[in-house]
């Protein structure tokens, strides 16, 4: 017995819309959250700005020097921010509820993990704050190469 993909296409672009329309997005909490972080971060790296020297110092920051060519690959840095932005969010995500009004379908991605039995409820939005960090890492990242560029030019 063979089934035809349309009307599984159908059941399932209708349930997503009757989900749509059943959740409520408050975006304005979560981003406001997100500004006042960043603010407060770009603050504090402006006032004293000894404080991340020790970022792309650390062992396994690679920086190779060839005929006048230079590579910085800050691995080991780069996933300590990672780590650590994910930890921020988690938290955030976890005491607040925020991460999961930011969008509708953030905590609903497939790998993310919701267990509830009885007054046991136990939510894992692992591919959830995988992607959240990817994009955080990469927003970051650009804002460092903004700010580094702009002092090179100075």
């Amino acid at each position: 017995m063979t089934t035809s993909p349309i009307p599984i296409i159908l059941t399932l672009w209708a349930t997503s819309v009757a989900h749509a329309q059943a959740t409520t997005i408050d975006v304005a909490r979560p981003l406001l959250a997100l500004a006042i972080v960043v603010v407060v971060v770009l603050a504090i790296w402006r006032l004293a700005p000894g404080w991340l020297s020790w970022l792309g110092r650390l062992p396994g920051d690679l920086q190779l020097k060839r005929n006048g060519f230079t590579l910085y690959l800050p691995i080991v840095s780069a996933l300590l921010i990672s780590l650590l932005l994910s930890l921020l969010i988690g938290t955030i995500g976890w005491l607040l509820g925020l991460v999961a009004t930011l969008v509708g379908w953030l905590g609903n991605l497939p790998g993310d993990i919701r267990i509830e039995r009885g007054n046991f409820t136990l939510f894992l939005p692992i591919t959830s704050m995988l992607l959240l960090s990817l994009l955080l890492s990469i927003l970051v990242s650009a804002v460092a190469w903004l700010l580094q560029r702009g002092q090179r030019g100075a």
